[in-house]
């Protein structure tokens, strides 16, 4: 298992007693990370948009984040849920934590893409056969 670089860069540095090694798990010799995936609220008051955000966990929810991955726009009739897949599989790759609410969207998402992705193209329209000329 290759070990990141937080973790070098943490462990090289680690000094007992400091509040950033207390997340060092010493059974597996390897840190958790506090990386949330969350919504950060934006938009007007009683017209909420939300944004999918790559966070630490101490962070305010509407304070700075790490990485925009998606969007939530509650008021919309369709597409009120815009994410990049691949982003959020390279955090959770990497350690990050789902919210609740992100993971229900995650689940959908997938689940929508794999539906599209099931379903057989639709066949090309076959082209009208040529008018034939009748001859005079």
């Amino acid at each position: 298992m290759e070990k990141s670089p937080v973790y070098l860069l943490r462990s090289f540095f680690a000094v007992k007693g400091d509040p950033m090694v207390s997340s060092l798990r010493e059974s597996e010799n390897q840190f958790v990370m506090s990386v949330k995936i969350r919504l950060k609220r934006v938009g007007a008051r009683n017209h909420p948009v939300y944004r999918v955000v790559v966070a630490d966990s101490r962070s305010p929810r509407d304070g700075k984040f790490i990485e925009e991955i998606g969007t939530y726009h509650p008021a919309r009739t369709s597409d009120k849920v815009t994410l990049d897949l691949e982003r959020i599989d390279h955090w959770v790759g990497h350690g990050a934590i789902v919210s609740d609410t992100v993971k229900s969207f995650v689940r959908a998402a997938k689940r929508a893409a794999l539906a599209s992705a099931a379903e057989p193209a639709p066949a090309p329209a076959a082209a009208p056969a040529p008018a034939e000329v009748a001859a005079e």
